[in-house]
């Protein structure tokens, strides 16, 4: 078996500002959260997939998606995970 180079990309950063009414949820805090959570994605893929192919070796890209960004988490994922241990 001959091992290769290879490269792996995993997305999983999200962030969500302060919970707030959806109906007054102001518009520079929206763009920033979606600036973050969907340009950012983007660029960290293509950057990835640049790079690839730039050295020619093949890889993967791995996008996670949580449920945050439908329904804010009230505690976070670690404390939760810690709480029920």
């Amino acid at each position: 078996m001959k091992l290769r180079k290879g490269w792996i990309c995993v997305w999983q950063l999200g962030v969500l500002k302060s919970a707030k009414d959806c109906l007054t949820y102001p518009a520079e805090e929206f763009e920033e959260v979606m600036d973050i959570n969907t340009n950012g994605m983007l660029y960290t893929a293509q950057g990835a997939g640049q790079q690839m192919r730039k050295f020619g070796n093949e890889g993967s890209i791995i996008l996670i998606a949580s449920k945050s960004g439908s329904l804010a988490n009230r505690v976070s994922s670690t404390k939760l995970w810690v709480k029920n241990f």
